[in-house]
C-alpha cells in the first residue's frame, strides 16, 4: 500500500448555501433595512460542517469514487489490480492505494478543485503511522502521549508496569476544585480510543467519576500517567498474510463497586493486530455470570456484523467468509439449556443466538489465557 495524508485549507469556504441571510454587520448598515444573503458558508455556522461534508461527497462522485454504506467517511474505488481508499476526517485525508500512478491521478484532480497541503504521516490526527519495507504497518501516539505528560507535569514521572491498581478507597472527599480532573480524562480518553486499548479500562473507570473525584481517584489517574511514562513508545501493529477477522469478547461479574453493574469488553482483530475495542459499563445489572456473558457477546456481534458489512466493500471475497466470534462460553448461543439463569433477560440480548443460529457467524471457545477481551474488562496478565 502507499499512504499519503492531506489537509484542506479553509474547508468551510468552499461549501454554497441556501436561503442563509444576516443583518448588515456593525460599521456597514446602509441605512436601507435590508439583509445580506450569504452565498458562501463561513466558519460558524451550525451547517457549515454538513455544507462542506455534501460538497465533498459531490466531488467524490464526480473522481469515480463511491461512498460506503457502512462509514460515510470512506470512500473507496477498485478496478481489476488496483484500489484506492479515501478516508475523511473533518478537512484530514487519508490516501491509500496500491498504485502511485492512480493516487497521483487523484491527487491532482482533487488540488484543481481545492487547496490542499500534503503533509507527513508523522502527525495524522495526532497519530504516526509508519510503514515497513516487509508490509507491516505501526500506528502511535507516543508524540502526544509525551505531549499530556509534560502539561500535566509527569514526564520525570517513575514508570509502572500497570496502568490501574486493584486498590479501592472509603475516601469520598470531593477534590475536584483542587486537580483537572476532567481535563486528564479527556487528554487519556483520546488515546485510549485511537491507539491504547490497554488504558480503556482504567479510563472507563476513571470516567465514571467526574462528578465525584476523591483523592484516591486522582492517584489513580496519575497512575495512568506512569504507565504511559513507561510505555509511550507502544505501537499497534498490522502486518500482511492475514485477512481473518477476529472478535472476542468478555466480561467481568460486578466490577462496578456502586452500582454492581458489570464491564463488557471487545475487541475485534484484523490483520493481527486491534481495529476497534470497547470497554463499557453494562445499562443493566446482571444477575449472574451467564447474563454478563449474554450480553457482552450480543455487543460484540453487532461490532462483528458493522466490521463484515466494512470489510465486504472492501475486500471482494469477504462477504462469503463466515467471521468467528470467540468468547468463554459458546454454550450461550448454541442451545437454550441455560434458561433458567436467561428467561429474565433482555430480548435484544439474544441478537448473538439468532445470529449463530441463522449461520451468520460461527463461535468458538478461547481459553482465559488467550482471551484478549480480558484487557479492556479488567485488570489483567494481558497488560
Amino acid at each position: 500500500m502507499k499512504l499519503k495524508q492531506f489537509d484542506v485549507k479553509t474547508i468551510f469556504l468552499y461549501s454554497e448555501l441556501e436561503e442563509v441571510y444576516l443583518e448588515q454587520p456593525i460599521g456597514f448598515d446602509n441605512g436601507s433595512g435590508r439583509v445580506c444573503q450569504l452565498k458562501r458558508s463561513l466558519y460558524g455556522l451550525k451547517q457549515a460542517p454538513r455544507c462542506w461534508n455534501k460538497q465533498f461527497i459531490s466531488f467524490m462522485e464526480k473522481a469515480g469514487l463511491k461512498n460506503s454504506t457502512a462509514d460515510p467517511f470512506l470512500f473507496y474505488h477498485m478496478h481489476e489490480d488496483s484500489f484506492l481508499y479515501i478516508a475523511i476526517y473533518v478537512d484530514d485525508v487519508l490516501v491509500v492505494g496500491n498504485k502511485d500512478e492512480e493516487t497521483g491521478v487523484f491527487l491532482g484532480l482533487l488540488q484543481e478543485e481545492f487547496k490542499i497541503t500534503i503533509g507527513s504521516l508523522e502527525n495524522f490526527l495526532r497519530m504516526q503511522i509508519k510503514c515497513q519495507s516487509n508490509g507491516s504497518v505501526f500506528v502511535s501516539q507516543e508524540a502526544y502521549t509525551k505531549k499530556i505528560l509534560q502539561k500535566f507535569n509527569m514526564a520525570e514521572a517513575k514508570g509502572v508496569s500497570m496502568p490501574a491498581s486493584c486498590k479501592e478507597s472509603d475516601d469520598h472527599i470531593d477534590v475536584s476544585s483542587m486537580v483537572p480532573y476532567c481535563e486528564a480524562v479527556g487528554s487519556l480518553m483520546y488515546l485510549a480510543a485511537a491507539t491504547r486499548p490497554d488504558i480503556a479500562f482504567a479510563i472507563n473507570k476513571a470516567a465514571r467519576l467526574l462528578d465525584r473525584t476523591a483523592e484516591m481517584d486522582w492517584n489513580n489517574i496519575i497512575r495512568i500517567f506512569r504507565y504511559l511514562q513507561s510505555t509511550s513508545n507502544y505501537s499497534l501493529r498490522y502486518t500482511i498474510g492475514s485477512d481473518e477477522l477476529k472478535v472476542l469478547s468478555d466480561a467481568d461479574f460486578a466490577g462496578d463497586k456502586v452500582t454492581k453493574r458489570s464491564t463488557t469488553g471487545v475487541i475485534a482483530i484484523f490483520a493481527d493486530g486491534a481495529v476497534s475495542w470497547t470497554s463499557q459499563l453494562q445499562k443493566t445489572t446482571a444477575l449472574s455470570t451467564t447474563g454478563v456473558e449474554i450480553i457482552a457477546a450480543s455487543e460484540a456481534a453487532k461490532e462483528l456484523f458493522w466490521l463484515k458489512r466494512l470489510l465486504s466493500e472492501l475486500l471482494s471475497d469477504f462477504a462469503r467468509r463466515t467471521p468467528v466470534l470467540y468468547i468463554d462460553n459458546t454454550k450461550i448461543t448454541k442451545n437454550p439449556e441455560y434458561h433458567k439463569r436467561s428467561k429474565h433477560i433482555e430480548v435484544q440480548h439474544f441478537h448473538v443466538r439468532e445470529r449463530y443460529v441463522n449461520d451468520d457467524i460461527g463461535t468458538e471457545h478461547v481459553d482465559g489465557s488467550k482471551q484478549l477481551a480480558d484487557l479492556v474488562t479488567k485488570l489483567s496478565e494481558h497488560v
